[in-house]
C-alpha cells in the first residue's frame, strides 16, 4: 500500500487544473450538444484524400477520448465506482445520486460523461467508414488498418453504452436527418452490430504493434478486437466463445506477459493489450486516472476496498493512503502514479490501459468455471495470484465446487481490477448487486437500478427514444 501524507502539499501544486478544468467542461459540453452535425460540417471531402490525412481522422477519435476524463477513462471509472461498492464522494462534492443509486434523468453527468461522448466516438467511427468507402486517395494496407480501427472503436462505444442504458438507437451512419429521428433497438440488435463490428476489426486489423508509433500498443490489434469479444461474450454468458477468444489473446506470449504489479501501467507494459496515448492540458500531463484520483478530492476510495484484499497481497501497493487535513484517513487508487512526468526525463509515462492480459485470464477462469472445468479454471486464478504474491488455490486441498470456483472468480476480479470501470458491471451481470449494494448505509436500492436512465434532453429533442427506462420519469 503506497502511503504518501504530503498529498495535501501535491494538491495545491494543482490548483490550476482545479480551475482550469470546469471551463474544459463547459466547452466540452457545448461540443456534445448537436452530436449528429451534418457530415460537411465535421470534415470535408480533403480529409480523406490520401494516407497522412484518413490517419489524421481516426487518430483525432483517440485524442478526443482522452480530451477530458469521461467515458472511457477516469469518469466511466468513478461514476459506476459511485454505483458500485468502490468510491464515495467527497464532502467537497456530490455526484447527483450515482453513489445513492438514486440518479435523475436530468443529471449532468449521465449527458455530458458517458451518452454524449459515445455517440461522439460513434459518430467519428461512422465518418471515418463513409469516408473511407468514398476515398480512391488511400492505399489498400492503410485503408484496412483503419477501417479495422473505426469499427473497433464504434464497438467499444457501443458495448459501454448498452451495459450501462440498455436498449439503444442504433447510429451507423452520419446522416444527422435519419440519426435525429431513430428509435432504441433491443440490447441483443445492438450486440449483434457489436460483434459483426468485431468481426470486421479482428479481419482487419494487423496482428502485432508494428504499425504504431515506436511500436507502442495504442493502436488496437487483432488482439484488442478478440479482447473485447471475450469480453463481450462474457457478459452474453457465452462460455466457450468467452473461453476461446481469451484463450487467443493469452496464447500470444510473444507479445503480452504478466509484469510485476509495480509495471503493470507502465506506458511499455507487456501486460497492455491496448492503451491509449492522453491528450490532456499539459504535454507534460499523465492520465486522467492520475490526475483525478489524486489531486481533485472528489471521490475517495471505500476502505473495503482494501478490507477485500488479503495479508500479503502486493496489490496494496495500488492503494494511496493519507490524511485530509492532518485528520481523517483516506484512500485513493494509485495504479497511474505519474502527474506530470516524462519518459526522456526519468521515471515512468503511463498510457491509459483500456484492456490487459490479467483480464483475459479472469475470463477464461470465469468462462472455464461454467463449463465445468474447476481445475483449469483455478490454475487461471492462480496465474494471477502468484504474480500478486499469493498462495496458489490448487494448493489447498479443496474439493472446487462450480459456486466455491465462481466465488474465487468473483474475489479476484474484484480486487486485481478495482476502479477500471469493471466492477459495476460485474455487480449487475452476475445478479450480485441487490445483495452487495442494499447493505450499504446511504444507498436505495431497487431493481430498476441495474440501468441508468436515457437522459432527459436527448428525450426530447427525439420523442422516439420513449419509454424511458423503468423506474425514471423525464
Amino acid at each position: 500500500m503506497n502511503t504518501d501524507t504530503s498529498l495535501s502539499f501535491r494538491r495545491t501544486g494543482y490548483n490550476l487544473l482545479v480551475l482550469v478544468l470546469p471551463v474544459l467542461l463547459a466547452t466540452a459540453c457545448a461540443d456534445f450538444v448537436d452530436v449528429d452535425t451534418p457530415k460537411t460540417e465535421v470534415t470535408g471531402p480533403s480529409v480523406y484524400r490520401d494516407d497522412a490525412t484518413a490517419t489524421a481522422s481516426v487518430v483525432g477519435i483517440y485524442a478526443k477520448m482522452t480530451e477530458l476524463p469521461y467515458f472511457n477513462s477516469a469518469g466511466i471509472q468513478m461514476l459506476t465506482g459511485l454505483s458500485a461498492d468502490e468510491f464515495t464522494n467527497s464532502a467537497l462534492y456530490s455526484y447527483g445520486g450515482f453513489e445513492e443509486n438514486q440518479l435523475s434523468a436530468g443529471e449532468f453527468y449521465l449527458l455530458n460523461y458517458l451518452w454524449q461522448p459515445g455517440y461522439k466516438f460513434i459518430y467519428q467511427a461512422n465518418d471515418v467508414l463513409e469516408g473511407l468507402a468514398n476515398s480512391e486517395g488511400v492505399s489498400a494496407p492503410v485503408r484496412r488498418s483503419l477501417q479495422g480501427q473505426a469499427h473497433f472503436v464504434r464497438a467499444l462505444c457501443y458495448f459501454y453504452l448498452v451495459n450501462l442504458f440498455g436498449d439503444l438507437p442504433k447510429v451507423t451512419s452520419t446522416d444527422y436527418r435519419v440519426n435525429l429521428t431513430l428509435q432504441r433497438e433491443p440490447v441483443d440488435s445492438i450486440y449483434a452490430l457489436i460483434e459483426w463490428d468485431l468481426e470486421q476489426a479482428s479481419r482487419l486489423l494487423p496482428r502485432d504493434f508494428e504499425t504504431s508509433y515506436e511500436e507502442e500498443r495504442t493502436l488496437p490489434t487483432t488482439s484488442a478486437a478478440h479482447a473485447l469479444c471475450a469480453r463481450m461474450a462474457l457478459y452474453r454468458n457465452r462460455w466457450s466463445q468467452a473461453a476461446r477468444e481469451a484463450d487467443s489473446v493469452i496464447a500470444r506470449a510473444e507479445l503480452f506477459e504478466l509484469p510485476a504489479p509495480d509495471a503493470v501501467f507502465n506506458y511499455d507494459s507487456r501486460e497492455a493489450i491496448w492503451q491509449v496515448k492522453q491528450i490532456l492540458i499539459s504535454t507534460f500531463a499523465g492520465t486522467w486516472e492520475a490526475q483525478v484520483f489524486q489531486t481533485l478530492n472528489d471521490v475517495y476510495l471505500r476502505p473495503t476496498v482494501l478490507e477485500a484484499m488479503e495479508p500479503d497481497d502486493v496489490r496494496t501497493q495500488w492503494i494511496g493512503i493519507t490524511t485530509l487535513d492532518g485528520t481523517d484517513m483516506i484512500y485513493y487508487p494509485y495504479k497511474y502514479r505519474y502527474l506530470y512526468t516524462k519518459v526522456e526525463e526519468g521515471g515512468g509515462l503511463e498510457y491509459h490501459i483500456e484492456f490487459r492480459l490479467a483480464e483475459q485470464y479472469l475470463i477464461r477462469a470465469e468462462a472455464r468455471a461454467h463449463l465445468g472445468d474447476f481445475d483449469g479454471a483455478i490454475a487461471d486464478l492462480d496465474v494471477i495470484r502468484v504474480r500478486a504474491g499469493l498462495p496458489r488455490l490448487a494448493d489447498l486441498g479443496i474439493a472446487w465446487t462450480q459456486d466455491l470456483v465462481l466465488e474465487r472468480v468473483a474475489q479476484e476480479r474484484r480486487v486485481e481490477l478495482f476502479t477500471e470501470g469493471h466492477r459495476w458491471f460485474d455487480l449487475i451481470r452476475t445478479g450480485a448487486a441487490g445483495a452487495v449494494l442494499s447493505g450499504i448505509e446511504g444507498k436505495t436500492w431497487d431493481a430498476t437500478d441495474v440501468l441508468y436512465p436515457v437522459p432527459e434532453g436527448e428525450i426530447r429533442k427525439n420523442r422516439k427514444l420513449e419509454p424511458q427506462n423503468e423506474g425514471y420519469t423525464n
